[in-house]
């Protein structure tokens, strides 16, 4: 089951007491294949297909994601809230959702899609991005998601091809008078397996 007893005699060694039963965590990056294979820092240029960067548990696993981290970096000359990293504002955003084969099951921006820096604050308490320094070239923007803070974890059921998704749908590598392309885009995932028999 993805559960390790701590308690004395189940397995946790000697001297470990009082944790009972625990789950086994995870932390993977979302990616182009959903299994940790594929694409993992999400820099091309989508704006002609979206690229959706996602995890979905094989069909006998069940995982909690407890939350998502994000980290975007890019010239520090062009890094501002009302940007996107260090290109202009997005066209047509971020979108993050839970899916299956039927559709959306839960739409976490509303319909409202991440389209600056600053944004992400308005779905995420945890955003900040970080002024550029004297001796470095780049700076970034970090995000904490917690689906926990929720209520609850996201549950996703791989039987049901349950997945996470990040859409993205605008060019990332755009190199103008306006923008510079972005270095690095990465979504992690954090939490733990309810099931993985």
């Amino acid at each position: 089951m993805g559960f390790t007893d701590l308690n004395n005699g189940g397995g946790g060694g000697p001297g470990s007491t009082g944790f009972g039963t625990i789950p086994t965590i995870f932390s993977k990056h979302l990616d182009t294949n959903g299994d940790g294979t594929g694409i993992k820092n999400a820099i091309g240029d989508y704006s002609a297909t979206p690229e959706i960067f996602y995890i979905q548990p094989s069909s006998t696993e069940i995982i909690r994601v407890w939350r998502m981290m994000v980290l975007v970096s890019g010239p520090k000359g062009r890094f501002y809230t009302d940007s996107y990293g260090s290109r202009d504002v997005l066209t047509n955003g971020v979108q993050l959702r839970a899916q299956d084969d039927s559709g959306t099951l839960i739409d976490f921006t509303d319909d409202v899609t991440i389209k600056t820096n600053g944004e992400w604050g308005q779905f995420c308490y945890d955003a900040e991005v970080y002024a550029g320094s004297l001796g470095n070239l780049n700076t970034y923007l970090r995000v904490r998601w917690t689906f926990a803070n929720s209520g609850y974890p996201l549950r996703l059921v791989g039987a049901n091809n349950e997945r996470l998704e990040v859409v993205l749908n605008d060019d990332f590598s755009l190199n103008n008078g306006t923008s510079d392309p972005l270095v690095e885009q990465y979504f992690v995932v954090q939490g733990y397996f309810e099931s993985n028999e």
